[in-house]
């Protein structure tokens, strides 16, 4: 009877043992698992960290290359609006429209047009690819989005106040003024093309008599003092919007 119950208890012994030698290696699988779930979340996030830097990088660059177009397009505005202001200015009521060659230079300022690009590489990748999450700061990720937003908000603004320029304006004075001048113009230098074109160009005195008989007729004189009316005042909309863009730039750089 004794020898059976120190049997009985050997054998309770024992399946005690290896029960705790069964939980112990479970115990030990699991925390390898959570180790190693944890190592790959943290390399994980280290990736993605290293994407995040790489893209505002690419963010910045663009930044500063959609600032440089601004400025080519503010440099071109602002000498249509201080030249159209000057040829609105000399402009007679009574007299009508002064033609030589100096006015004529001013007045084919009304011809002249800019076509605003958005410089939106990284932020097309980010946004096609499902990626803008990796940029963790909230308050960044939503000055982006509205910045970019504002980009093309005023894209479409110029373009179509150029095509209601192209459709309207230049048939109109076309018919007005002789408007190509004899050299070409490097377009990728020049803020002003048109006016650039007639830099030391002279008009010949039967052109210039020629444009007079035309802007004698008060619809034609009407026309064009209308076109540069309105020319000026497009300038002076698209030089408002593009530095508020600009300085919407320049903050989003502030804060990168």
């Amino acid at each position: 009877m004794f020898n059976f119950l120190r049997k009985l208890r050997r054998n309770e012994m024992k399946g005690t043992t290896y029960l705790k030698y069964a939980v112990g290696e479970i115990f030990l699988v699991m925390v390898g698992i959570l180790l190693a779930l944890g190592i790959n979340s943290w390399n994980e996030n280290k990736k993605d960290r290293v994407s995040e830097a790489r893209y505002l990088k690419n963010i910045e660059r663009d930044l500063n290359d959609q600032i440089q177009h601004i400025d080519h397009i503010l440099a071109g505005e602002g000498v249509i609006e201080m030249t159209l202001s000057k040829a609105l200015n000399a402009y007679d009521p009574d007299k009508g429209f002064i033609i030589n060659q100096q006015s004529l230079k001013s007045l084919v300022a009304v011809t002249d047009r800019f076509t605003f690009t958005p410089i939106d590489r990284t932020y097309r990748e980010l946004t096609t690819s499902g990626k803008l999450d990796l940029i963790e700061d909230l308050a960044l990720k939503e000055l982006i989005l509205g910045y970019y937003e504002q980009v093309h908000v005023t894209a479409n603004i110029l373009a179509n106040n150029t095509r209601s320029k192209d459709l309207g304006l230049m048939p109109a004075t076309l018919g007005l003024l002789e408007l190509v001048g004899p050299q070409e113009v490097d377009l990728t230098k020049s803020s002003t093309p048109m006016l650039d074109s007639f830099e030391g160009y002279e008009v010949s005195p039967r052109t210039i008599r020629l444009i007079q008989q035309v802007l004698s007729t008060p619809s034609n004189e009407l026309s064009l003092l209308n076109a540069l009316r309105y020319r000026k005042l497009m300038a002076s909309y698209h030089i408002t919007n593009l530095n508020k863009l600009k300085s919407h730039s320049r903050r989003i750089l502030e804060t990168l």
